[in-house]
């Protein structure tokens, strides 16, 4: 976890993101098990503008839904709460993208990249077999940590501006070099900013967690697998990008695909579909 200096730190040179009260409202339905659809759909419908781009959202190819979705109950019965919880990140997370970050050449891009992310991530823990039932990721949790990843990012950029501009240009594709170059200039970086939010957003540590290592997957490889989904998501998502293609050499060398008991043409069809999902992403 983030050690107490590094908190310290973080909370002293940023503001982060908060939920508003109104998507607050919705993730305590979302979360409450005795909450019926009912109560769910009327804590939607007091935000017209969440209700709005919620619905938006619902219907668009990328969120995997096929069927027309006209009402917010009927999204509610349709998605499930889980969903529904990832839909409503998914319009603040947009509205705070926009918000901090407005005239950035590379917003859509990261932008892009994390709803990409999250969708490989549902995938993957969709497809996986935990050794144990300690070890299941609920897929919708997986798709929110991926929604989250890259947060950091536009935190960072709101505040550090041209400098954080000109130092992911130097990374480019490489994460690690990018955490790296972070930790040097600001003593933190973009995944412990990111892990932050999702903490202070009620998210679970576990989930949390996950976003804080999702770069460095292997020190937690055996009890944290919702760490190598993320990772993992997040390197296929930057493969499909770049349109690189699944291949044998990819599958020997990523122990990452063998350790969530992925086969082959398992780990084949999941880049087949990172690539639908890149196109319907835009």
């Amino acid at each position: 976890m983030i050690a107490t200096k590094t908190r310290e730190l973080i909370k002293s040179n940023l503001v982060l993101p908060t939920l508003p009260r109104s998507a607050l409202r919705i993730r305590d339905r979302c979360l409450d098990p005795g909450s019926d659809a009912t109560e769910l759909a009327d804590a939607i419908a007091l935000d017209p503008s969440i209700a709005a781009r919620m619905l938006k959202n619902a219907n668009s190819a990328c969120f995997g839904q096929y069927a027309k979705i006209s009402s917010i109950h009927q999204a509610v019965v349709l998605l499930g709460h889980s969903a529904i919880y990832n839909l409503v990140l998914q319009v603040e997370l947009f509205s705070e993208f926009t918000n901090r970050a407005g005239g950035w050449i590379e917003l859509e891009k990261v932008w892009r990249h994390s709803i990409l992310t999250a969708q490989i991530c549902r995938e993957i823990a969709l497809g996986y077999t935990p050794a144990s039932t300690t070890e299941h990721v609920a897929p919708d949790d997986a798709y929110a940590c991926g929604l989250l990843h890259d947060l950091g990012k536009i935190v960072l950029f709101a505040k550090y501006r041209d400098v954080y501009a000109e130092l992911l240009m130097q990374c480019g594709r490489s994460e690690n070099v990018c955490n790296e170059a972070e930790r040097r200039m600001f003593g933190f970086t973009h995944s412990e900013v990111g892990a932050m939010i999702a903490h202070d957003w009620g998210f679970p540590d576990d989930l949390a967690f996950a976003i804080e290592a999702h770069h460095a997957p292997r020190v937690s490889m055996r009890d944290r697998p919702a760490v190598i989904i993320v990772s993992l998501a997040d390197e296929v998502s930057l493969m499909t990008e770049a349109g690189s293609r699944f291949d044998a050499t990819t599958f020997r060398v990523t122990p990452a695909f063998g350790y969530l008991h992925l086969s082959h043409s398992t780990v084949e069809q999941l880049f087949q579909k990172a690539a639908v999902f890149m196109r319907d992403v835009g």
